[in-house]
C-alpha cells in the first residue's frame, strides 16, 4: 500500500475476500461483499464492515462540516425525505475456514442504501481513510479491537423525520471530534448553538434553552463525544427544527509566538467488535511539539532533539497493527515514524509510547510507506545514503522503546538519479535477513537503467521479478500479485512495448560513428519457448528483422544474431554490434531471465549507406523505431496472484484472484486483486465484486 488519494473518504469499496493454500494457490474459501479488511495481529482473524444494501432508507440526518453550515432541505408535506440507515455490521471471520465468528451491529453508523450501493456504501457520518486502489488504513489490534485511520462527525438523525409539530426528538450520534466546538443553527431566527465536542447532556440542554427560538430541551445519554445524546426540543414556533450543523475546523493552540493550529477532527479512531461502540479516539496530536525530545530516526553527526515550542499537531498517514495494542502511524508531512497505544479508553485516549523525527530525504514517494512489524519490532527502509559516514537502507525499532538498529543492502543505488530507495519492503527474517523489493531504477555498471518490475533480495539472493506488488514472504516462497498478463501467443509477430533511447557519438580510430539504442523492458516475463527477434525500420524502405532467437538467449546470442543480419565491418577497429558497451548490469540469481529484461543495451558501428566502405551498420536502420517481436509468446505469470521460488525465481504457482460476468455480453473476465496477505499455511486477497467459484 504505496498512497493515499483522500484523508477520509464516504464511500468505501465492498469486495470480495478469499483465502488460498499458499502451498499451491487453490482456493481455500470466499467471503463477501466487504469494507475494511484487516487482519489481526498474532491471530488468524479477519475484522471487516459489512453493509446490507436491502435495507430501506428510514431516517433523515445531517452530519457537522468545517466552516459552513450543512443545512437542512425543504419539508415536502411536512416531512424530511428518507436518505439513511443503518445498513452496517462489524464482523470477525476465522482465517482459516472464511466462517463469521462474530457479526455486531454498528449502532449509529448511517449510511445510503439502495442497489446503487451494492458494490460501494456511502456513509453518512463516517470517514473513513483509504489509499490509491482503495486498501484501507485500518488495523485490527492483538486484544481484538479495530483501529481506524479516519474520523466520524458530530451528526444530527431525526428520530421522526415526518414529525413538523413544535416538539421534536433528535439523536446527537457519537462522533470523533477530538477538541473544538460544534454550532447548530436554529430554523425560525437562524440562531447560532454552541456546544463542546465533549459536552455533557445537561451542558447540550442548557445550550438549547439559552436560545430564543427554544421553549424547553431535555437531554439524556452521552457525554460526547463517544456516547450519543438523545434530546428533545420545543421550539418557540410550529415550525421550528434545527436548521443546520457545523464544527470548527482548527484551534489555535500555544503562546504566542510559538502557536499553531491543530485541526479538530480525529485522525484516528478504535472500535470494539463485539459491541460495535466507539472506544477511543486520537487526535491530530503527532509529530514534534511542546519541548518535547524526539531523537532522529537515522544516525547523524549531529544528533537533533527535534524540539518545538508549539504543540504537536499532526495527523497520521499510515497505520500497522503491532503487539499489545500498539500501532505504528507515519505522520502527515512525512516528519515522523511513532509507536502508540491504540487501547485506553476515552476521547484522545490514544497514548504515544515514543516518536523518531525523519531525519531522511524524501525521494520519490512517502519514503516510509513501507513501515512493518514482526516479532514486536517495527521495520522500514529509507532512501540508501550516508548516515554519520556509513550507508544504510533501513531501520529496525522494537515496539518497547525508540532504538533503532540500522541496515544496509549494496544492491540500492546511492545515486539520487535513481530514487536511490526501496519501492517496497516486504518483511525481515530474524534479525538479520532483509527480504525487500529494489527500486525500479538502479544504476548499472556507466549506466543508467530502468528495471520495470520488481526486485527481490535478501543477504544471499538477488531475484528479478516481473511483479507489481509483493505482500509476502516465507523462507522459500515469494509472494506477489502479478501483471496478471496471460498470454499464449502464436506464430504471429507481436510488439513488445518498449521504450527506446537513441544516443550518437564518434568512434575514435574509425571511420565509423556510433549509434547506441537502450530498449526499456516494460515487464513483461517470458517462457523459455518463446522466441523473439529484433525488426529495423530505415525510415523508407522496407524492413529488415534478425532470425528468431531462442528465449532467454544471452548478449552473446544476441549479438551473434544481429551480426548475422548486418555483417561484419572489414576495417577491424571495432564491431559492428557490441551489447553492453560499458559493462553488463551485475548478474541474478534467477533460473531463467533474459537480458532483454535488463534493459539491452546495444551499440552499433554505423556509416551512411552511400558511404560504407568497410561494410558498417548501415545508419539509416538504428533509430528508436526499432521494435522487439515475440511469437509463440507464454507469460510466466498465469495470473494475478503468483508464488515464486525464493532461491532461484521459478513461479511455483500463478492464478487469477477471481472472474466477473460483463453484464452487456455475458463473458467472464479475470479481477485483479487489490491488496494481499500472507501468513503461514494461508494467502488472502481482497478484491472484485467476483463470481463464486
Amino acid at each position: 500500500m504505496l498512497g493515499r488519494c483522500c484523508i477520509c473518504e464516504r464511500t468505501v469499496k465492498l469486495v470480495n475476500l478469499k483465502g488460498f493454500d499458499a502451498a499451491d494457490g487453490s482456493t481455500l474459501w470466499e467471503y463477501g461483499l466487504a469494507s475494511m479488511y484487516c487482519l489481526r495481529y498474532g491471530a488468524d482473524e479477519f475484522f471487516a464492515i459489512k453493509h446490507d444494501a436491502t435495507i430501506t432508507a428510514n431516517k433523515f440526518g445531517i452530519w457537522a462540516q468545517e466552516t459552513a453550515f450543512l443545512e437542512i432541505p425543504s419539508r415536502i408535506a411536512g416531512a424530511l425525505p428518507a436518505l439513511y440507515a443503518e445498513t452496517l455490521t462489524v464482523v470477525k471471520i476465522d482465517a482459516t475456514d472464511g466462517t463469521e465468528i462474530s457479526s455486531t451491529a454498528l449502532d449509529d453508523w448511517y449510511a445510503e442504501t439502495g442497489e446503487s450501493s451494492s458494490q460501494s456504501v456511502r456513509m453518512m457520518n463516517a470517514r473513513l481513510s483509504q489509499g490509491t486502489i482503495g486498501e484501507p488504513f485500518v488495523a485490527a489490534l492483538s486484544g481484538g479491537k479495530m483501529a481506524f485511520l479516519g474520523r466520524i462527525e458530530p451528526a444530527v438523525i431525526w428520530d421522526d423525520r415526518t414529525d413538523n409539530d413544535a416538539t421534536k426528538s433528535y439523536r446527537l450520534l457519537p462522533h470523533t471530534q477530538s477538541e473544538g466546538k460544534v454550532y447548530f443553527l436554529t430554523k425560525t431566527n437562524r440562531q447560532t448553538i454552541t456546544c463542546d465536542y465533549n459536552d455533557t447532556a445537561a451542558e447540550i440542554e442548557t445550550a438549547f434553552e439559552a436560545v430564543a427560538d427554544v421553549v424547553s430541551a431535555t437531554a439524556t445519554g452521552g457525554p460526547w463525544p463517544l456516547v450519543a445524546i438523545d434530546l428533545t426540543v420545543t421550539w418557540s414556533a410550529a415550525t421550528g427544527d434545527i436548521q443546520g450543523i457545523k464544527r470548527d475546523s482548527t484551534v489555535t493552540l500555544g503562546t504566542p509566538p510559538a502557536t499553531s493550529a491543530r485541526p479538530v477532527a480525529s485522525t484516528a479512531f478504535t472500535i470494539d467488535p463485539a459491541t460495535g461502540l466507539l472506544v477511543n479516539t486520537c487526535g491530530h496530536r503527532l509529530g514534534r511539539g511542546n519541548s518535547s525530545t524526539i531523537s532522529d530516526l537515522m544516525p547523524s553527526p549531529l544528533p537533533g532533539t527535534n524540539i518545538t515550542l508549539y504543540p504537536p499537531r499532526l495527523g497520521a498517514e499510515r497505520i500497522i497493527a503491532a503487539d499489545s495494542n500498539l500501532v505504528g502511524l507515519q505522520s502527515t508531512q512525512n516528519e515522523t515514524v511513532e509507536c502508540w497505544d491504540a487501547s485506553p479508553a476515552g476521547a484522545n485516549g490514544w497514548t504515544r509510547s515514543w516518536a523518531l523525527y525523519r531525519n531522511t530525504p524524501v525521494v520519490g514517494l512517502s519514503n516510509m510507506a513501507t513501515l512493518q512489524c514482526q516479532n514486536a519490532s517495527f521495520s522500514l527502509t529509507v532512501p540508501r545514503q550516508s548516515y554519520d559516514g556509513t550507508t544504510y537502507t533501513g531501520a529496525t525499532i522494537p515496539t518497547s522503546a525508540a532504538t533503532p538498529a540500522h541496515w544496509d543492502n549494496d544492491r540500492v543505488s546511492t545515486s539520487t538519479a535513481n530514487t536511490a530507495r526501496l519501492t517496497g519492503h516486504v518483511a525481515r527474517d530474524g534479525n538479520t535477513a532483509f527480504r525487500w523489493c529494489d527500486a525500479r531504477r538502479r544504476l548499472s555498471t556507466g549506466q543508467i537503467f530502468y528495471f520495470a518490475g520488481i526486485e527481490h533480495s535478501d543477504t544471499t539472493t538477488d531475484l528479478a521479478l516481473g511483479v507489481s506488488q509483493m505482500f509476502g514472504v516465507s523462507s522459500t516462497r515469494l509472494f506477489a500479485i502479478s501483471s496478471g498478463n496471460d498470454q499464449t501467443g502464436g506464430a504471429s509477430p507481436v510488439t513488445v512495448r518498449t521504450t527506446n533511447v537513441l544516443t550518437t557519438g564518434t568512434l575514435a580510430g574509425s571511420l565509423a560513428t556510433f549509434r547506441k539504442l537502450v530498449w526499456y523492458w516494460p515487464g513483461t516475463w517470458y517462457k523459455p519457448n518463446t522466441e523473439f527477434r529484433f525488426t529495423f525500420f530505415p525510415g523508407g524502405g522496407a524492413s529488415i528483422s534478425t532470425a528468431w532467437v531462442a528465449w532467454p538467449s544471452s548478449a552473446a546470442g544476441i549479438a551473434t544474431a544481429l551480426t548475422n543480419l548486418f555483417g561484419e565491418n572489414t576495417e577491424g577497429v571495432y564491431n559492428n554490434v557490441q551489447v553492453w558497451p560499458t559493462g553488463a548490469p551485475g548478474g541474478l540469481d534467477n533460473t531463467s531471465y533474459s537480458e532483454l529484461q535488463q534493459n539491452i543495451d546495444i551499440l552499433f558501428a554505423v556509416r551512411p549507406a552511400n558511404d560504407n566502405p568497410f561494410g558498417h551498420v548501415p545508419a539509416q536502420y538504428i533509430n528508436t523505431s526499432a521494435r522487439i517481436e515475440v511469437r509463440y509468446a507464454q507469460t510466466m505469470t498465469q495470473g494475478d496472484l503468483t508464488a515464486f521460488d525464493a532461491a532461484d525465481g521459478d513461479i511455483v504457482w500463478s492464478r487469477y484472484f477471481g472472474y466477473a460476468t460483463n453484464p452487456t455480453t455475458s463473458v467472464d473476465y479475470p479481477v485483479r486483486p487489490l491488496y494481499a496477505w500472507y501468513r503461514g499455511d494461508y494467502v488472502w486477497a481482497a478484491g472484485g465484486p467476483i463470481n463464486a467459484e
